[in-house]
């Protein structure tokens, strides 16, 4: 588990997506601040960071922390990509299947845009649709102070 974000973790986030790539935060909900605080995740989606959970999250490998946090992800529209985070054919394998179909039960929609579909995307180096629901008034100043600064930087 990661017990903490580095410290100006978003200003990098942000300097990394002005200069042309795209950050893909990978299995959050294994992280404590995000399990505790799944809201964080929002300035990171602001910012048009990419969201990936690993399937076995929604299935309790992880531990019931980061099952919980991975539903409320998905719940809440905020994960663009499930990945497997298969190693190898020993531990940690694919279970990819096993979660779409407990996820079926679990969302009312369809997953496998997150399952196949953006991380073909992500191949090919096309853009996935971040059109999630999140409250721009809950914004940081600071980040927006340097959305104004790279405006300022193009006129």
């Amino acid at each position: 588990q990661y017990h903490q974000f580095p410290n100006e973790y978003l200003d990098e986030l942000f300097n990394l997506k002005i200069s042309g790539c795209t950050p893909i935060i990978a299995h959050p909900e294994r992280y404590l601040p995000v399990q505790k605080n799944p809201e964080l995740l929002r300035k990171m989606l602001e910012i048009g960071c990419i969201i990936q959970i690993n399937a076995g999250s929604p299935l309790g490998f992880f531990g019931k922390h980061s099952k919980k946090a991975s539903l409320k992800i998905l719940k809440n529209n905020w994960c663009q990509i499930i990945g497997s985070d298969a190693h190898n054919n020993r531990n940690r394998n694919f279970c990819l299947l096993e979660c779409m179909k407990y996820l079926k039960r679990k969302v009312d929609f369809d997953i496998s845009q997150l399952i196949n579909k953006n991380p073909r995307k992500v191949i090919y180096g096309e853009p996935i649709s971040t059109n999630n629901v999140y409250n721009k008034q809950n914004s940081s100043r600071k980040f927006y102070f340097n959305l104004e600064k790279f405006k300022l930087l193009f006129k």
